[in-house]
């Protein structure tokens, strides 16, 4: 995990218009959303097994896993 204090959280849409987090060069897409809390799932390497996670309430970072098993894809 790392520090949330200094993360920015950039929202971009995809091609098929749909909401993604940007950071380090790698997107994430939200995958559960509990009503306070949402989950985001690497975007590029969710097929390869990449266990990275955001996870954020009201639009800011609250946790960060940025784990990655893959390169990310500028």
């Amino acid at each position: 995990m790392i520090t949330t204090a200094n993360l920015q959280t950039i929202f971009v849409t995809s091609q098929k218009g749909k909401r993604l987090i940007k950071l380090d060069g790698y997107t994430f897409y939200s995958s559960v959303n509990t009503g306070f809390k949402i989950r985001w799932r690497c975007s590029t390497g969710c097929h390869q097994g990449c266990r990275a996670a955001i996870y954020t309430a009201d639009d800011e970072i609250i946790s960060v896993k940025n784990d990655h098993n893959h390169p990310p894809s500028y």
